[in-house]
């Protein structure tokens, strides 16, 4: 009997556990992350104490679910850009985006940091444009228009525009947004985050960046997870050096996220970066077994997005905005940097 065998093993983890709760917290678990009701399945289940105690936060988040502040707008039309202006190759064309092996990784030439350092400062003073027109009332389209003029005028080509369907120039994601915010015709709000993810093709090479503004008056607790995201990042970059493997990086986010008592996003990772948008090493903002040894003339992004609850998330029907399922707010920044015989420089 179904029955027998589940109260069975309820009531021995109940003695291992030693959790008066568990009958209903274990039984909700299963069915949230199942969609099957727990009745003839959850004599297999086996929780050790630690995935309890996980499992158990988690439901705490979804009980504290906030209700969404952001809804979708209207997308406006995509802007164009000049024929003479170079376009990376896989602009509306996904099959041309290289896939590369995970022990991939490339040494630039002197020539080729250059080319870096030049993309780079474009795509950080970009940024700072992009932030100074973040205001209440101002939209997120807006914002787009403008960065997307300033990127052409500059000669270069907003390297997410056509990028496997993407349909605007930077990424703009707020509040709940974590990452992939499409610009719409949403106004911001008094007390909103924004975040802005700017990367420029310029001359060959690209250059990426991003960081969290705020829209008006911000709450001490959007202003503590702001001010934290920063550190976070910073975190990581100091803990970039020749000779270290590239999983570094990611203990030092994840040590320096817990010091907050945040978690950070799972699905959201640095990546080698140069001609190519996205190659190895990906750089995991979590403690991971990335074994490859940084060097000289490596360039990657470092961009943990640090969040308010729980790391679960789920992603629109445009299938690009992907938002906190606890609708609890995110906080990102972004670098590139470039791996030097002496420690790290950051290129925007």
């Amino acid at each position: 009997e179904p029955g027998v065998h589940t109260a069975y093993t309820l009531t021995k983890l109940h003695w291992r556990i030693h959790k008066q709760l568990y009958i209903a917290v274990i039984s909700q678990i299963y069915r949230w992350e199942t969609g099957i009701h727990p009745g003839f399945a959850l004599r297999d289940l086996v929780l050790p104490l630690e995935l309890f105690r996980m499992k158990l936060a988690r439901i705490a988040s979804r009980l504290s679910r906030q209700a969404p502040t952001v809804h979708k707008g209207i997308v406006s039309a995509r802007l164009s850009v000049p024929t003479h202006i170079p376009r990376p190759s896989y602009v509306d064309n996904p099959a041309a985006i290289p896939d590369y092996p995970d022990e991939f990784f490339e040494i630039k030439s002197p020539s080729e940091i250059e080319g870096m350092r030049a993309a780079g400062l474009l795509a950080k003073n970009i940024l700072r444009l992009a932030g100074s027109l973040v205001h209440v009332g101002v939209t997120t389209d807006h914002i787009d228009s403008v960065v997307h003029h300033a990127i052409v005028k500059a000669g270069a080509y907003p390297s997410p525009l056509g990028y496997m369907g993407f349909p605007k120039s930077l990424c703009t994601s707020v509040n709940e947004v974590i990452c992939h915010g499409i610009p719409d015709s949403r106004p911001l709000q008094d007390g909103d985050i924004v975040k802005l993810d700017i990367t420029v093709y310029l001359n060959g090479f690209h250059g990426d960046t991003a960081a969290t503004f705020v829209a008006g008056q911000a709450t001490p607790e959007t202003l503590k997870l702001v001010d934290a995201a920063k550190d976070v990042m910073h975190a990581g970059i100091q803990a970039v050096a020749p000779g270290r493997p590239a999983s570094t990086v990611g203990q030092h986010t994840y040590d320096r996220a817990q010091h907050y008592g945040y978690e950070l996003a799972r699905h959201i990772q640095g990546h080698g970066i140069g001609r190519d948008f996205h190659t190895p090493p990906w750089i995991d903002p979590l403690p991971n077994e990335c074994e490859t040894i940084l060097q000289p003339g490596m360039t990657f992004t470092v961009e943990p997005s640090v969040l308010q609850g729980d790391y679960a998330y789920e992603k629109w029907a445009d299938k690009w905005t992907m938002v906190t399922r606890d609708c609890k707010w995110a906080s990102n920044f972004e670098h590139t940097v470039l791996v030097t015989s002496e420690g790290v420089e950051i290129l925007t």
